[in-house]
């Protein structure tokens, strides 16, 4: 049975709504939350032709947010991966949140250091550094992530005392107001949540 014109536009009324609250829940959750709550955001599909910046999207899986608003009416084909620089992919910082490696295509959606990617392989990496390169092209911006062991066993952070030995490395796991840290630097003097660490288990 054919939808009647009231039908479509109460259609389009919810839609709407629904659009405008998944924008405004996928700013208050962490990228990680986004992932794991995908369920509660709409599905990509070519008949839904115009998308404003900061709505949000599931395609193949994965969770994108509209980066240039845009209609697709004339190319109903833009979806996230065929049209990049108009979506914004989620990345998780987490093994349970990672999702498969996509190209970054500009500033808007490259990976940030503590990020993480499934890559072609199957091996979960964290980006050591903000990265447009995959391992391929620049090795050195990621590591394999590897399962946490529970925080108790982490030491907890301690201020520089001037020793270079006592400088903290990249890898190196402590505990500080609540979260456990990994540092992202070499020589690492700075406290969690300053600079130079990412989370990797929230306290």
């Amino acid at each position: 049975m054919a939808m009647t014109e009231a039908q479509r536009d109460a259609l389009r009324k919810f839609r709407a709504a629904q659009d405008a609250a998944g924008g405004v829940i996928s700013r208050k959750l962490s990228a990680d939350d986004a992932i794991r709550c995908r369920d509660i955001f709409r599905a990509w599909t070519p008949d839904d032709y115009t998308r404003k910046i900061g709505e949000v999207r599931v395609f193949g899986g994965s969770p994108y947010r509209v980066f240039v608003g845009h209609d697709s009416t004339a190319n109903p084909g833009w979806t996230p991966t065929a049209a990049p620089a108009l979506w914004t992919p989620f990345h998780g910082t987490s093994i349970e949140t990672a999702l498969p490696w996509r190209e970054p295509t500009g500033a808007h959606d490259i990976y940030k250091t503590g990020e993480m990617m499934v890559w072609t392989d199957g091996k979960v990496m964290r980006a050591m550094t903000n990265t447009e390169f995959g391992p391929d092209a620049y090795p050195l911006a990621w590591a394999q992530a590897e399962a946490a062991p529970p925080s108790a066993d982490y030491p907890a952070w301690k201020p520089w005392d001037g020793y270079n030995e006592h400088l903290y490395r990249v890898g190196d796991r402590v505990t500080h107001a609540g979260p456990a840290w990994e540092s992202a630097a070499d020589n690492n003097f700075w406290e969690p949540g300053v600079y130079g660490w990412v989370v990797v288990e929230e306290g």
